[in-house]
This record gives structure tokens, sequence and C-alpha cells, in this order.
């Protein structure tokens, strides 16, 4: 696959933009993905992802919505699908508690990763404390490895842009090996996760007071 430097607006073509995305997952052959306040989006549940897109962007009507949640959680099919392939994932630890479309939402989106790395082995999944200052404060961001070349995708409020650059490659590099080497190893992740569900289902289960 040959990259080329893109910049997605909000006005563009949504349609447009996730096929972008869909062929960078499909060809690379690693992944690495840090998000600071979220789940990335190719970890995210329809149900999550719906949740997120009615706070982020409330004006797009609820079938647009829901079309392009169910797009994301597509996504996940090509990462670390084939041999040799791998994903890793970097979430601060606040994003196991926020309650993004509420708790019943949120406990569902925790189950639907730890059920997504145990189908997929290729794909890791590690969580930060969120009591330290590190590079990763500044924004989200996608690393690819495609063949020989490298490219990093970041968001800002102008909209998504891809590229090549090799000093902006290196630095994002940089900042994704500090943010794992800080983070929980996977097994202990998983752990985490497992225990906030659980507590977030006994909450659930809990009947009301009074």
């Amino acid at each position: 696959m040959t990259v080329t430097d893109w910049r997605a607006t909000p006005e563009a073509p949504h349609a447009e933009h996730i096929a972008r995305l869909r062929a960078l997952d499909h060809d690379a052959t690693a992944v690495r993905g840090w998000q600071p306040t979220l789940f990335p989006g190719a970890l995210q549940s329809a149900a999550y992802a719906a949740a997120v897109l009615a706070t982020l962007a409330p004006a797009l009507p609820a079938e647009e919505r829901t079309a392009r949640a169910h797009a994301r959680t597509e996504r996940i099919n090509a990462l670390g699908a084939g041999p040799g392939r791998t994903a890793a994932f970097v979430v601060p630890a606040s994003t196991l508690t926020r309650p993004v479309g509420g708790t019943h939402v949120l406990a569902g989106q925790l189950g639907y990763v730890l059920d997504l790395v145990a189908l997929r082995p290729s794909v890791a999944v590690h969580v930060l404390a969120d009591d330290e200052a590190h590079a990763g404060l500044a924004g989200g961001f996608v690393l690819y490895e495609l063949g020989a070349e490298q490219a990093v995708l970041r968001e800002d409020l102008a909209g998504t842009h891809l590229t090549r650059e090799p000093d902006d490659v290196a630095a994002y590099r940089a900042a994704f090996a500090d943010l794992r080497e800080r983070a929980l190893p996977p097994a202990a992740s998983l752990d985490l996760i497992e225990e906030t569900k659980g507590r977030l289902c006994a909450t659930l289960n809990r009947p009301p007071a009074g």
C-alpha cells in the first residue's frame, strides 16, 4: 500500500474517511494506538460508539450515528487478523470508569474488550494509571506500520491528519513506547478491566436504596 498524507475535515464525507481507515487497518502489519479520554474507535462496541457520537456530534441524526457506530465495530476485523500482524492500544485507567452512555453501556464495553482480546490474541490492551504526566496528554494518535512505510494518524479540532513525515512518526513512536512502558502489562490490564466490569455489574444488579 502506498501511503499519502491526507486530512479529513469534519465536513468531509464520512464514508470516504472510514474507507481510508479500513484500508490502513487492513494493510498494516502493526498498529499502535493511544486515546486519552475514550476507548479507541477500533475497540468500541456499537452501543459505546453510538454514545460517544451522541456526545461529540449531537447534531447527527440517530440513523447516521447508528451507521457510524457499526462501522467502527467492523474495523477490528482487520486488525491483527493475519499471521505476524499485531495491534496494541494504551488506555488511561479513567476510561474504565467514565460512564459514556451510562453504567450499562460502559459495563458492556468492558465486556466487549475482554471478549475481543480473548478471540484475537494478537490484539493487546494496556491500562495506564492516571496519576502522572506524559506525552500522551497532547492527544490521541495511531501508528501504522505498512511494510517499509510508517505513518501516524492524529486527531485535532480541525479533523484527522495522516502523515508519513519521519520526524513526526519518530516522535509518536517514542511517545507510544513511553506510554506502554508506564502502563500495566496486558494480563494485569485485563484483570483490572474484569474487576472493574464486575463492580459495575454489581452496581447494576443492586436493588434501589430505600
